[in-house]
């Protein structure tokens, strides 16, 4: 069925407010005397119906939403109602930060009187409020008051200042609605650390409010923009703790859509808009298809974005001087090119020597990641090519920006130590000197602290892994002051930030790229086949966390791992195999002894 000039349409009652752009957003006008009563045919049938108008588009292919609608996930009433200001507005609290709609039931007001409703995540600095969107209620005049509630816009709030009503409202008649598109959870993680149960549920609450209309925003009330960048650094993350292969199968199949004939991408897809980024963002056509199959197995968006990967190397060659990526122009479609973002104060993630390191090492991920995504989608002779790819860019890296008076990369940041140790450009007999760099420029130039930006924050957590650093990672996230995710709960955060200082948004997808520490260090479970066909089963145990729990859903069932001491059970789904340091095992239930030199 086609919509065509045979279809009626009628005013619902809803007007939008702002022009839905990136800041600009608005929110809803709803007029109680026009919207219907309920969706019955009676209700229905009572409006003015007239002929619709017709558009017809040449030259436009539509791409069809695949995967999950948007969905209420949870509703909750408000946790105060209190006088507010010197107007009779009354300011409502939720208690936490929210992206959905609001459901409210006005108190009787005489019909045409407007009431206002602001909403905003968090008090400025200051003490005052900045809204971003507002929605206006206009009475019907009804003697029991309006039932209200967005059809066509969202907010994110923690606070709505009502304006305008005659009576206080009661907290049981005003209930925020939590949406998302309606993927599964599917992986639990609990400690003895409360302080790591804190930071883990913050993260993934930040997740469960940031997917709507089939791709990942960084910010739901500012820009809500599917940002390469932040999808990257939280894909990992987001796909260990949710079933979200439909979500990026729809996701990519923008990003597919938004290449230029040139090759070049933009930061952000849908919507490419004139927003910052680098190879970090655009690499998001290489590096979410390949973790997306290695999360779920599903080789399929290999296969479909494979030939996009290709153009956009061949528009990265093109920028490409001496044998290091250099910055590309700004278009009408992507501006600013980035290395780290959103470091925070004392970090210079605009220094030159950074802003190199962190591309073209960025780059070298997307080399190793295409040579076994060509050999997957059957082009072993593009394999090879990568594979060259990468050595000579490994080899130019460390001969313009690796100091060996001080063993430093780039700038010294600590994004610019790790992520060279993370790709594996550095020579093996400096590793270890790069390593003990990297720790102690942590503690006497960053003061123990986790001091870095977007990309930084999942490279150092990736490296920290896989490096084994448990203790060295664990004590950067125990600290309570800034920088730092204790600083933003202690600072009633409860969801993570924009910015480590708490500057715009309180509900962002910059900081979330350390979820997956907890389920691949503590929890030990990191996959070594497709969709965890087989995996390297090994916990890390920083000092002090005696006790820790993991659920993992796999593609073949859920695994269960569960650490008391030094003692560890797991469980594996039939199907699905793991090597324990020095052992194989197969599904079923399994007890052993940490060996305690380990």
């Amino acid at each position: 069925m086609r919509t065509d000039e045979t279809w009626q349409g009628t005013w619902s009652g809803y007007r939008d407010l702002g022009d839905w752009r990136a800041g600009h957003f608005g929110g809803e006008a709803i007029d109680a005397s026009v919207v219907p009563s309920s969706m019955s045919s009676d209700a229905l049938d009572k409006m003015v119906w007239e002929p619709v108008d017709t558009v017809k588009i040449e030259g436009i292919e539509a791409s069809m939403m695949m995967c999950e609608p948007c969905l209420i996930q949870e509703c909750f009433p408000a946790v105060s109602v209190k006088p507010y200001g010197e107007n009779g507005g009354y300011l409502v609290d939720f208690g936490r930060v929210v992206n959905g709609m609001l459901d409210i039931n006005l108190p009787a007001m005489p019909e045409g009187e407007i009431a206002m409703a602001s909403f905003f995540d968090d008090f400025e600095p200051n003490g005052t409020i900045n809204p971003v969107t507002v929605n206006q209620y206009i009475s019907s005049g009804a003697t029991d008051g309006d039932h209200l509630v967005n059809k066509f816009n969202h907010h994110v709030f923690r606070y709505v200042l009502l304006d305008s009503l005659t009576t206080a409202p009661n907290p049981k008649d005003i209930k925020a609605m939590r949406m998302r598109t309606d993927y599964r959870r599917t992986a639990t993680f609990k400690s003895s650390d409360q302080d790591l149960n804190a930071i883990h549920d913050m993260v993934s609450y930040t997740l469960e409010n940031l997917a709507f209309d089939g791709y990942m925003v960084d910010c739901a009330n500012i820009e809500r923009l599917g940002y390469g960048g932040d999808g990257n650094a939280s894909t990992l993350s987001l796909q260990i703790m949710f079933g979200v292969s439909p979500l990026y199968m729809n996701w990519l199949q923008a990003w597919n859509d938004a290449i230029q004939p040139d090759g070049g991408l933009p930061h952000t897809a849908p919507c490419p808009y004139p927003a910052g980024g680098g190879p970090y963002w655009c690499g998001f056509i290489v590096q979410a298809p390949w973790r997306t199959y290695m999360s779920y197995g599903d080789s399929r968006l290999l296969e479909r974005c494979y030939p996009q990967m290709k153009h956009w190397l061949e528009y990265v060659d093109a920028y490409t001087v001496d044998g290091l990526l250099g910055a590309w122009p700004a278009t009408s479609y992507r501006t600013w090119y980035l290395g780290d973002w959103a470091a925070p104060k004392g970090v210079d993630v605009s220094d030159p020597q950074s802003i190199d390191l962190v591309n073209n090492c960025s780059l070298c991920q997307v080399y190793k990641e295409l040579e076994a995504i060509a050999k997957i989608v059957g082009h072993p002779e593009d394999a090879d090519e990568y594979k060259a790819r990468y050595d000579a860019l490994a080899k130019r890296i460390n001969e313009a920006l690796f100091h060996m008076e001080d063993y430093t990369y780039g700038s010294g940041s600590q994004v610019d130590m790790a992520y060279p140790l993370l790709v594996g450009i550095v020579p093996p007999d400096l590793i270890g000197k790069v390593r003990d760099k990297l720790i102690e420029r942590t503690a006497k130039v960053y003061d123990n602290h986790l001091k870095t930006g977007l990309v930084g924050v999942p490279v150092i957590a990736e490296w920290a892994t896989l490096a084994k650093e448990c203790d060295w990672f664990y004590n950067l996230l125990k600290q309570r002051t800034y920088p730092g995710y204790l600083y933003m709960i202690d600072n009633g955060a409860t969801a993570t930030w924009e910015h480590w200082d708490a500057n715009r948004s309180r509900l962002h997808n910059c900081f979330n790229g350390i979820g997956s520490w907890f389920y691949q260090a503590l929890g030990g479970i990191i996959p070594d086949a497709p969709g965890y066909k087989h995996i390297i089963l090994d916990p890390q145990i920083p000092e002090g966390v005696e006790e820790v729990t993991v659920t993992q859903e796999t593609p073949y069932g859920t695994i269960v791992v569960k650490r008391t001491g030094r003692k560890l059970r797991f469980e594996l789904p039939v199907g699905v195999s793991a090597t324990f340091q020095w052992e194989e095992y197969s599904s079923g239930k399994h007890e052993v002894e940490i060996n305690p030199g380990q």
